[in-house]
């Protein structure tokens, strides 16, 4: 069996030409062919990165700086976009935001039907604020008492929040 070399390791810095969307709201870019996965990243976009794993099948990242942005990107209106893992895609305008969930709906399908499976256009509401129904809080207990918050994406830190745009309307904070 052929041993492949890992061309990247944890701590590099290095700049990507992201080509791809990843689930999760990932963008994919490569070093050689090897794959590194960066969050917050859109396809399109030129990306200076530090790598933080790399497996034997593909790599993560930390974003960095965006040295080129994808025409798509746009400024969070969450302030805790980033540290906090409710939302992947605040970062992106809301119609390119609907055009990659199709594509992931016609992909899961794809998958799981082994055929292409025509998906509609997903329609918008007027307003895409406020229409998350569900936020599960975690609360941690501190010796000045308690804070409630999500985990931050891809661990188990809590990231406290004191508001959620996407959640219950703009107004919503705790």
């Amino acid at each position: 069996m052929k041993t492949r070399s890992i061309p990247v390791a944890p701590d590099q810095v290095a700049e990507l030409h992201i080509e791809a969307a990843g689930d999760n709201g990932d963008g994919i870019g490569k070093v050689g062919g090897y794959v590194v996965f960066v969050p917050r990243a859109l396809p399109g976009e030129r990306v200076r990165v530090r790598i933080t794993s790399a497996g034997s099948k593909h790599g993560r990242a930390e974003l960095l700086a965006v040295l080129s942005p994808a025409p798509e990107r746009i400024a969070p209106r969450c302030p805790h976009f980033g540290a906090c893992g409710g939302c992947q895609l605040q970062h992106m305008a809301y119609d390119a935001q609907l055009a990659r969930k199709r594509a992931w709906v016609e992909k899961a399908l794809r998958h799981t039907l082994r055929r292409d499976v025509p998906v509609a256009p997903l329609l918008a509401p007027a307003d895409p604020w406020g229409q998350r129904t569900k936020v599960v809080l975690h609360v941690e207990r501190r010796p000045s008492g308690y804070r409630a918050g999500l985990y931050g994406q891809r661990s188990r830190t809590l990231v406290p929040l004191d508001q959620c745009p996407a959640a219950f309307g703009p107004a919503f904070t705790l």
